[in-house]
């Protein structure tokens, strides 16, 4: 694992393009979540549908998911650069 936590980026990024009251040309970036935060409630959100109570999520139990999520995508940057397992 990496000793810096790679937050994989944005997951949702999207780009909004207006004109203002003043009529100048805008643009905003939205970077959305990070992908470690999707990731965590995919597999949150997979506990929960195996059963697991969601009332039972304490810190430690959420520090899990996180991990989770960091593995993934721990595991992805090694599949792009082609060193997967």
């Amino acid at each position: 694992m990496p000793t810096k936590i790679d937050d994989g980026g944005p997951a949702f990024p999207y780009r909004e393009e207006f004109i203002d009251k003043d009529r100048i040309d805008r643009t905003v970036i939205h970077p959305g979540m990070t992908l470690l935060a999707y990731y965590t409630g995919q597999a949150m959100k997979g506990a929960i549908a195996g059963g697991l109570d969601y009332e039972s999520i304490d810190h430690n139990a959420a520090q899990y998911f996180i991990g989770i999520a960091e593995i993934l995508i721990y595991e992805l940057r090694e599949t792009e650069k082609g060193g997967s397992k």
